[in-house]
C-alpha cells in the first residue's frame, strides 16, 4: 500500500469517526423539538458543542458569555464570526452539517456536504 492510498485511508476513517462522535453528541443534546427535527443549533447550543468536540475550553466558554454586547477580545470575535459566516446571525441558528463541514475544514479535510445517518 502507498502512503497515499494510506493517507486517503486514514483521512476517510478520521472522517467518519469525527461524524459519529458529532451525531452521539447530537443525540445528548437538550434541544426543542423544532431544533430536533431541523437539526439547528442556537448560540448557545452552538458554543456547547464547540466545547464539548473540544474546540473551546470552559474557561473560554465563560469568558465568552458577552460576546454580542461588543465587549471583550479578539478570541471572542472568532467565536462570533464563525457563528456570522455560518449563518447564525441572520437566521438565529445553524445547521449541524454545515458546523461539520466548518469544523472539518478548520482540520484540513475536505468533506462532502451530507451527513450519514449509519451508526
Amino acid at each position: 500500500m502507498t502512503s497515499k492510498q494510506l493517507s486517503h485511508t486514514s483521512e476517510k476513517y478520521f472522517i467518519q469517526k469525527f461524524t459519529k462522535e458529532i451525531i452521539r453528541l447530537w443525540q445528548t443534546l437538550s434541544l426543542d423539538d423544532i431544533s430536533q427535527s431541523n437539526e439547528t443549533l442556537n448560540y448557545l447550543i452552538f458554543k456547547e458543542v464547540l466545547v464539548r468536540l473540544g474546540f473551546l475550553n470552559e474557561k473560554q466558554l465563560n469568558s465568552y458569555e458577552n460576546i454580542f454586547n461588543g465587549s471583550g477580545g479578539n478570541e471572542k470575535n472568532i467565536i462570533f464570526e464563525m457563528w456570522k459566516s455560518l449563518g447564525g446571525e441572520a437566521k438565529a441558528h445553524v445547521t449541524l452539517n454545515n458546523l461539520r463541514i466548518f469544523l472539518f475544514a478548520l482540520m484540513g479535510t475536505f468533506v462532502e456536504p451530507g451527513l450519514p445517518r449509519e451508526s
